[in-house]
């Protein structure tokens, strides 16, 4: 159930239909946390990160991107860790934040199991860079520094 109404965040997202998103979002999330989902309820923090740019409220994404992130590094879910990472590039840009921008862009590309949306975010970002040496520790230092300013 939960899962469902995480899709329809996206569905009603696209569809403009944003109190609705953001009301199956909310629901999702209460029921990944009564059955003690982290790790699923990394991607619709994430979702409804993604709600708050579509809503133009760009300054509320981080009280979602962030805790997404965190989830994702407790439980070690890379691939996770790396969609939240490429949509919180995307706030980034959206808030003129250029240069942790800049460097969460190339902590993607650097990344050996970044997929190729994930790459095409953050090329839109450094299109100057043709191939970098994997470097999954770069990904872990951004997101640290993200989260506790380190």
């Amino acid at each position: 159930m939960s899962a469902i109404k995480n899709n329809l965040v996206v569905l009603y997202g696209t569809l403009g239909r944003l109190d609705e998103a953001e009301a199956m979002g909310r629901a999702s999330l209460a029921i990944k946390e009564a059955v003690g989902d982290a790790v699923g309820s990394v991607i619709t923090l994430k979702n409804l990160g993604d709600l708050q740019l579509l809503r133009g409220t760009p300054e509320r994404a981080p009280e979602f991107y962030l805790p997404a992130l965190q989830a994702a590094l407790d439980a070690d879910a890379t691939p996770r860790l790396l969609q939240v990472l490429a949509a919180y590039l995307g706030y980034l840009e959206r808030t003129g934040a250029t240069d942790l921008a800049d460097e969460v862009a190339l902590a993607l590309l650097s990344h050996p199991v970044a997929p190729p949306s994930v790459r095409e975010k953050a090329l839109r970002v450094r299109p100057d860079v043709v191939e970098l040496a994997h470097d999954p520790a770069r990904t872990l230092d951004v997101v640290q520094r993200i989260l506790y300013g380190a």
